[in-house]
């Protein structure tokens, strides 16, 4: 019996491991997306770029998964109620930004559908800036967790 325990302890440790790069990679993504944003609402509409919107949705997205992924391991039977308690935070930040997410994506969307017209930028810079009313303080406290 104790190899069996040696091994289940080794496994949990690789996963904590694991569930640790995990974290460091969401706050990556938040931190990134939160410089992103900046950069393209602090722009004036007129200098607004597609390309920040498309890579602030391309962080959010990678940020999510790893959410996800984060839930996945803190819910297999070698983590103990307390892993689950810790992540519930982050897991609750992330529903809210994957809301904004498909808002985002929408908004992108429409400006692709409008061919990218100077009028669908302005429209696109004033919109985006409500979400990243939402959005900000999200990222923000997930920097800081």
């Amino acid at each position: 019996m104790g190899k069996l325990s040696h091994l289940l302890k080794l496994c949990e440790s690789s996963n904590q491991l694991g569930f640790e790069e995990g974290e460091k990679l969401v706050k990556k993504f938040a931190k990134s997306g939160l410089d992103t944003l900046n950069t393209i609402t602090n722009d004036s509409p007129s200098k607004f770029c597609f390309n920040g919107l498309m890579d602030l949705i391309s962080n959010m997205k990678l940020m999510n998964k790893t959410i996800d992924s984060l839930v996945e391991i803190a819910n297999s039977p070698l983590f103990n109620d307390k892993a689950k308690e810790q992540l519930k935070p982050l897991k609750e930040l992330g529903q809210k930004a994957k809301g904004l997410l498909s808002k985002l994506q929408q908004l992108s969307s429409e400006c692709e559908k409008s061919g990218l017209s100077d009028d669908c930028m302005v429209a696109t810079h004033s919109k985006l800036g409500d979400i990243a009313r939402e959005l900000k303080p999200i990222l923000e406290k997930i920097c800081q967790d």
